[in-house]
């Protein structure tokens, strides 16, 4: 990952977490702060009430646009939390509003995983998924993400997974779960 990657990473590390923040708790104490690199996937974490939330992140490698179509920050974490001992939560910042009662889907090695999704935001559609999706990341190269926006553009972006399972271990570590 070069330097300018790095810097838009760190950027979009600091609009997820304050967005996060700003709709969980009020409080957010200091921007993420990089802790280590692992190939395609990086590890942040930040203080949130005296605790630590650590998480790996990657933009894709490739996305699709439509000729005229804009998007925000795009990018695919997982993410740990000390407060509530949470550990591998999925989740994509799709960088446009996604469509109402659409279904965005990740593929890894021809398994389609479902998502649920509100405002720009996707979520495994359920614990299982999350845990089937988190087991082929580990095993795939990489990961194909389709969504449709509220305008009905449809995206495609390509995820490298090399990295991944480094990473999940790095931020666990590092948030010491």
């Amino acid at each position: 990952m070069t330097y300018t990657q790095f810097s838009k990473l760190r950027t979009l590390c600091a609009v997820l977490a304050s967005a996060t923040l700003l709709s969980v708790t009020p409080t957010f104490a200091e921007d993420p702060k990089p802790s280590s690199q692992h190939k395609e996937w990086s590890v942040f974490s930040y203080s949130e009430n005296g605790k630590k939330v650590c998480f790996a992140v990657t933009p894709p490698l490739k996305t699709s646009l439509a000729v005229g179509a804009r998007r925000g920050e795009i990018f695919f974490r997982i993410t740990h939390r000390q407060s509530d001992k949470t550990t591998n939560a999925i989740g994509i910042s799709m960088g446009y509003p996604i469509k109402a009662d659409s279904t965005p889907t990740a593929t890894i090695g021809g398994k389609i995983y479902s998502f649920f999704a509100q405002g720009q935001e996707t979520w495994p559609a359920g614990q299982n998924v999350e845990k089937q999706l988190l087991a082929a990341m580990k095993r795939g190269s990489k990961m194909v993400v389709k969504a449709v926006s509220t305008r009905g553009t449809k995206t495609t972006d390509t995820y490298s997974l090399s990295g991944i399972t480094a990473a999940i271990s790095a931020s666990k570590k590092l948030c010491k779960l």
